[in-house]
């Protein structure tokens, strides 16, 4: 769709049924009501394609916003509705290469390719940096198969997709909601949101805020700075996080992390726990029968074990120990440490092990 007149124009490379040949179709798009050349928003009529057996759906994207929304299970098309926004105030530069900015539908393939095709100079990028991106905004409804995003500026929303899908944002808003099938999620600042989704899950960050609710399945997080929540996830967590907060509610199943200086609350927690940890502390209260495996450096670890009658085995070679009477602490040259039972009736078995970190088991 150029965007320099009303009347726009999308070249779509389609193959026919019996895969023998390829055929161009141009399908016409014209603005909604209330459009024009000069306006600031700009509406198009939606777009409708065929879906064949087999597809995965690529888009791509600089600034603005996707939405995809699983279709029916046995519907054919893919119905693509697209708005842009133009800034308000353009420099000279900017203007001068408005009209080179489009979206492209096309099929290559098994693959859907819809992407938003920018000016082609890289004289003018450090300009268009500044304030001179229009902002494309896509809604998209299709049947569920293999999705790839790529986004320089969200927000992104995914809702109800029954397949894998890899999404990259650097910056905005990722939002999944529902569905199955594994996720590889990317952001580098903003957030990051699961809810209700079954299957295989990566999310990487930089700085985004994480919150995963309700999720079932193998998940890999890995998050520098922003805020971590999660609650109620059934399956094999691994964790890996540096700086900022980390709050876990309701995990059924195992946690292996790595921590370097975030704040870790772990509560409500039924499985195996393996972790390593640097400065940042740790407190966990854990339910059911105990599994628990941690070495700490400098970071204290505090350990709430309701009912346990767990074999416990702690030790630290310059923090301190705050631990029932009835069990006896040792002094070594480069130990301090107590091995025992606690009085509960949950069976389970509890190892710590810090340098400078102070345990404690409540």
């Amino acid at each position: 769709m150029k965007v320099g007149s009303s009347l726009r124009l999308v070249q779509l490379r389609m193959r026919s049924c019996s895969g023998l040949a390829e055929i161009f179709v141009v399908i016409s798009c014209f603005l909604l009501g209330g459009g024009t050349a000069g306006a600031t928003v700009l509406n198009y009529k939606p777009l409708i394609m065929e879906v064949l057996p087999n597809d995965s759906l690529v888009i791509q994207g600089f600034e603005g916003g996707v939405k995809v929304i699983a279709g029916p299970s046995k519907s054919k098309e893919i119905q693509i509705r697209l708005k842009q926004e133009n800034p308000e105030k353009l420099s000279a530069e900017a203007k001068s290469v408005l009209d080179e900015w489009h979206l492209s539908v096309q099929r290559k393939g098994d693959l859907i390719e819809v992407a938003i095709r920018s000016p082609q100079s890289k004289s003018i990028w450090s300009k268009l940096l500044l304030g001179g991106i229009p902002q494309f905004y896509l809604e998209i409804s299709a049947p569920a198969m293999p999705l790839e995003i790529a986004l320089r500026k969200g927000p992104v929303w995914i809702e109800n997709w029954d397949t894998r899908m890899s999404v990259h944002l650097l910056s905005g808003g990722l939002s999944v909601v529902g569905g199955k099938g594994d996720a590889r999620l990317s952001n580098g600042e903003g957030h990051i949101k699961v809810n209700d989704r079954e299957g295989n899950l990566f999310i990487d960050s930089f700085k985004a805020n994480l919150n995963a609710t309700n999720c079932k399945g193998k998940m890999e997080i890995s998050n520098f700075s922003g805020m971590t929540q999660m609650a109620k996830l059934n399956g094999h967590l691994f964790m890996n996080t540096s700086m900022g907060k980390v709050k876990l509610s309701g995990l059924v199943g195992r946690l292996d992390f790595e921590n370097l200086d975030a704040d870790l609350d772990l509560d409500g927690l039924q499985g195996e726990i393996r972790g390593q940890n640097r400065e940042g502390s740790l407190s966990l209260d854990l339910k059911g029968e105990a599994d628990v495996r941690i070495q700490s450096k400098e970071g204290p670890v505090s350990l709430r074990l309701p009912n346990s009658g767990a074999s416990v085995n702690l030790g630290t070679a310059e923090g301190q120990l705050y631990v029932p009477n009835f069990l006896e602490v040792k002094r070594l040259p480069n130990l301090k440490w107590t091995r025992g039972r606690l009085r509960g009736e949950q069976p389970g078995s509890v190892y710590v092990r810090t340098i400078e970190g102070n345990i404690r088991i409540r």
